[in-house]
């Protein structure tokens, strides 16, 4: 098997098992701290951007830049959307 196949399954198998323990911490944090649904969905995106962010900041810093038509487009999105 090739080492970019080996990789790709392991981030693959990585992200299927913080993907089932999403839901013992979520509850937690709902039962214990009473974070309604909403503030969780609020935090889970917030700090998966945080990640991302940071992650195509430090190896892909070309796919951060937006055009200004794309820059039109979220806009609407986010008035509409």
């Amino acid at each position: 098997m090739p080492q970019h196949s080996a990789r790709g399954y392991f981030l693959v198998v990585v992200a299927a098992m913080l993907w089932g323990t999403l839901g013992l911490f979520f509850r937690a944090l709902h039962n214990d701290y009473g974070l309604s649904a909403l503030t969780l969905a609020f935090l889970r995106a917030s700090i998966s951007f945080v990640i991302v962010f940071s992650a195509l900041a430090l190896t892909r810093r070309d796919l951060l830049r937006l055009t200004r038509r794309s820059v039109t487009l979220f806009i609407l999105y986010g008035l509409i959307g």
